[in-house]
């Protein structure tokens, strides 16, 4: 029988850190620049694959999937819990401040931004919501947070029992990052995004699971 999870956090990792802050940086760049910035769309999809990378270390750290031995159900409502809380109070404190400014398409469309789904909306309109167009990059990972531990549970199924929980993260988290990458295309913006380069940052990402304890 497996022992019990763990307790102790995830060991930081300042190079993460690092590059959030050059994703950061090329968002900014991207927004402020014109022309536009060649490679901008590097940066969401770098953020993108960060977030898989950790949340799925996350997840199997805490035996947060769905059919991990043991109680799972409590496990995985803990990670949706922390995960809401990180998102949930500022999404929706900057939701009702949106609510006040006249932005049309948070007015005419309140159920896709109160899911949130301002992805889908997006995809559907063929067009920004007018001042809460970055809304989208919430909404796709808020429902990456709700799918995830389920999609974990059938991968985990597949996995040795010997192999390392790191590892595991790894290749988790390339694998998310690639699903989150390519979903970009279809959610879009208005240039299409460098999917060529992801499978290269995702594989830099994954060598960084050797340091992980």
């Amino acid at each position: 029988m497996p022992s019990a999870p763990s307790p102790t956090v995830l060991t930081h990792r300042p190079e993460l850190t690092g590059l959030r802050a050059v994703a950061v940086g090329i968002v900014l760049v991207q927004h402020w620049v014109r022309p536009a910035f060649p490679l901008g769309e590097l940066g969401p999809s770098l953020f993108f694959v960060l977030s898989g990378y950790l949340v799925s270390g996350i997840i199997w750290k805490y035996w947060a999937w769905v059919g991990a031995p043991g109680p799972w159900v409590r496990r995985v409502g803990t990670f949706y819990l922390r995960r809401g809380l990180r998102i949930v109070p500022c999404y929706y404190l900057a939701l009702v401040g949106c609510a006040l400014l006249p932005l049309a398409s948070v007015r005419a469309h309140p159920a896709w931004f109160l899911l949130p789904a301002a992805n889908l909306l997006t995809y559907y309109s063929r067009g920004w919501a007018d001042g809460v167009g970055h809304f989208w990059t919430i909404a796709v990972e808020a429902q990456f947070y709700l799918v995830w531990p389920w999609v974990l549970g059938l991968f985990g199924r597949r996995a040795r029992p010997a192999d390392e929980p790191a590892a595991r993260a790894a290749g988790a988290g390339a694998r998310a990052g690639r699903a989150e990458c390519r979903f970009l295309a279809l959610c879009g913006s208005s240039s299409r995004p460098l999917q060529k380069p992801v499978p290269v940052r995702c594989s830099f990402v994954s060598t960084q699971a050797r340091g992980v304890k």
